[in-house]
């Protein structure tokens, strides 16, 4: 074999040369050690050392000039960034200091609140900035001790942008709606269809019914989804309200709704044995699943029956007993419905939908204290999820083929850079693709030829990190993952915004008012980003109180040993997950002695001796659990 001779070369570094006469715009992101870098939106970022921020904080949006290469100093304040934080109040003399959570925040602030207790977990605000000293600020809410359960959940809904409670005047505007006969006027009558809502065992609104009937041809499925539009009108202080949270937030035991609770939980709530309004989309399928037409309808509906996902799922798997207290009628419904939910997924895979199934976290309340345990989907889930994305898609395609404006749900492909690693990733489990390398147009038969193999559930994992996020916008881009070329949030008007704004335009459309299209779109641009901007808000808040609550509950574990899966690997160490989705953090200090080397590519952290990589069966020790942090440390049992 020849053997091939490593030159080590001397390579000549490049700058970039940046006018020196020219002003650039960008966000600060500080760091806490008193330096901050400017990042623009071209992905090319400015080093400012502490001495030249001028007065410029984390978060604020600035104008800088150059010093030298790409070393710059703020020449102007535009906006200020962070206007609300939350962090602890402490004491020192006479005054009190505000120390924030986020540490890239590098100022104390000085609070005029002096009645605060020591250590106490505050939201403030900041009043002003004097020129050379620490900003000051006042309290806007005192959240109680830090490290309580309470106070953990206050703030993370106030530091991602949300609000605990509703103004008095969208209280009041809410609470003298009222039903009256003017409401069921122009409006079709399907309360003589059997009508059932299918939502988990403790959920509160109810904003989807379906109905199902079986005919000689195919199916005919009704997806009433409530009238919220009809009560949230437009230029109102609900509606102002609404919009500024865009989506509500659901917290283990605690909704953070987008509207006030007369609403949610009740007018706009479809109750059973309750007349309610609703926008009904009426779906004609054949006896193959294959949508022939459809039709959209302002609505009244009666709910029949509350039924919940554990019951669905029972009686679908032939629970004799359940199946008999409802009667024949119900259960007929629900095994039809079963059989259209089989149809429409199976032509979803085929035209190219990427089924990607993650593991839920249930985090409940018992009489030992906090439970957490892992759910998967099931035959019900489904069901209800397959009904939802066929009454989306088809109010999407509805708005698009008359013109209308819209605000879609879009889903990017992946990038060749994510697919390149997902490629290498499977062949070193041993999964190589039989279609070649991974394009956009091959993943979903890719995954379909994995998932069952031994490896493929990891496989699917890092397929899921490969994935761009979903998101809003004014223009229809075609949503990837779903593998359709127009799709819309519409079916979840009581917790979502966007679905709101899809109500409006399908009841234009239904009465044939179109809007000014040009305004309109105008107004959707700003709505699209707003709505995506909130929506990982919420996503970030729930996810920070689960890591929190799982704390918790690994606190009373300590010293206990358990199974896990390798989860994630970074240079530093390896993440292990839990059957119960608890995941905690093996450090490389605490992993046998070797000389280890970081492998990105293949998610492997390789040693002379010893090798970790995703998916590998590990036992833990519960080592340590630091709440305030919501991390969890595990060693090695072995």
């Amino acid at each position: 074999m020849r053997k091939r001779n490593y030159v080590k070369k001397k390579v000549k570094k490049t700058y970039t040369l940046y006018p020196q006469n020219k002003t650039y715009v960008g966000i600060i992101r500080g760091n806490k050690k008193g330096f901050a870098f400017l990042e623009r939106d071209n992905g090319e970022d400015f080093y400012i050392q502490s001495s030249a921020l001028h007065g410029a904080q984390h978060g604020d949006k600035v104008s800088v000039r150059l010093i030298h290469g790409d070393r710059a100093e703020v020449v102007r304040i535009l906006s200020r960034g962070n206007t609300v934080m939350i962090g602890t109040a402490l004491r020192e003399g006479n005054r009190v200091l505000f120390i924030p959570d986020n540490q890239n925040y590098f100022s104390n602030v000085v609070l005029s609140d002096k009645g605060v207790k020591d250590g106490e977990k505050v939201a403030i605000k900041i009043d002003e900035y004097p020129r050379g000293k620490l900003p000051r600020g006042h309290i806007v809410k005192r959240m109680g001790k830090a490290g309580d359960p309470q106070t953990e959940e206050l703030s993370v809904i106030y530091a991602n942008g949300f609000k605990e409670n509703f103004s008095p005047t969208a209280e009041r505007e809410a609470s003298a709606f009222a039903f009256s006969e003017e409401d069921y006027k122009d409006r079709r009558d399907y309360r003589s269809l059997l009508t059932i809502t299918i939502d988990g065992d403790d959920s509160k609104d109810f904003d989807d019914a379906i109905s199902l009937e079986k005919r000689d041809y195919g199916y005919v499925l009704y997806v009433h989804i409530a009238d919220v539009s009809h009560f949230v009108r437009e230029g109102s202080s609900v509606d102002a309200e609404a919009y500024e949270r865009a989506t509500s937030v659901y917290l283990p035991f605690k909704c953070y709704p987008m509207l006030p609770d007369s609403l949610c939980n009740n007018l706009c709530s479809l109750l059973p044995n309750t007349d309610r309004l609703a926008v009904t989309v009426v779906m004609y399928f054949d006896e193959n699943g294959v949508r022939k037409r459809w039709d959209v309808k302002k609505s009244v509906i009666r709910s029949d029956y509350r039924m919940t996902y554990s019951k669905v799922k029972k009686m679908l798997e032939g629970d004799l007993e359940l199946r008999e207290s409802y009667g024949e009628t119900l259960c007929e419904l629900l095994d039809n419905s079963a059989r259209l939910a089989s149809l429409l997924k199976a032509r979803r895979e085929e035209r190219g939908s990427i089924d990607f199934t993650a593991k839920e976290t249930r985090i409940t309340l018992t009489e030992n204290g906090i439970e957490v345990v892992g759910r998967e989907s099931d035959i019900a889930t489904s069901l209800i999820e397959e009904f939802m994305l066929s009454a989306n898609e088809t109010v999407a395609e509805a708005l698009t083929e008359r013109e209308f404006p819209s605000m879609y749900r879009v889903h990017k492909e992946p990038s060749a850079d994510k697919l390149a690693i997902l490629q290498s990733f499977a062949e070193s489990m041993g999964l190589s693709s039989p279609y070649g390398d991974l394009t956009p147009e091959n993943v979903c038969d890719f995954i379909n030829f994995v998932k069952d193999k031994p490896g493929g559930e990891l496989v699917c994992n890092i397929g899921i990190r490969s994935m761009q996020k979903a998101e809003y916008d004014n223009q229809n881009l075609g949503h990837y993952g779903l593998a359709s070329k127009c799709y819309c949030h519409f079916t979840s008007p009581i917790r979502r915004y966007p679905d709101i704004v899809q109500h409006r335009m399908i009841k234009a459309l239904i009465v044939g008012k179109k809007p000014n299209v040009g305004a309109m779109e105008e107004k959707l641009v700003t709505m699209s980003a707003h709505c995506s901007l909130m929506e990982r808000a919420a996503e970030k808040a729930e996810r920070e109180m689960a890591d929190y609550y799982k704390a918790l509950y690994m606190q009373q574990h300590i010293g206990e040993e358990f199974d896990g899966v390798i989860s994630g690997v970074i240079s530093s160490g390896v993440f292990v997950e839990l059957e119960n989705t608890v995941e905690g953090f093996v450090s490389i200090n605490a992993l046998p002695f070797d000389n280890y080397v970081y492998n990105p590519a293949h998610y492997l952290l390789k040693g002379v001796s010893n090798s970790y990589k995703l998916g590998d069966k590990v036992r833990i020790k519960v080592v340590s659990v630091n709440l305030e942090k919501k991390k969890i440390d595990f060693n090695l049992a072995e």
